[in-house]
């Protein structure tokens, strides 16, 4: 998850620098989001509503290209 996320916020997502339980205000492309920590394997990613479509591509993009490289 993070290594697909990397692509999308610049952040570091890594667990050393971003550990379980915080929270940060992102950019996802155009849209704001908050972005936690909820396990070591996995976010939690708040978008508005009217923007989840958005967001669930960008992800998706992101995961295919990762895949690719994989």
């Amino acid at each position: 998850a993070a290594d697909v996320l990397m692509r999308l916020v610049p952040l570091d997502l890594r667990l050393s620098a971003f550990p379980v339980g915080r929270a940060l205000r992102a950019p996802l492309n155009h849209m704001n989001m908050v972005l936690l920590r909820a396990a070591e394997d996995g976010f939690q990613m708040l978008v508005f509503r009217s923007m989840a479509r958005t967001a669930w591509h960008e992800v998706e993009e992101a995961m295919t290209t990762v895949a690719a490289r994989g």
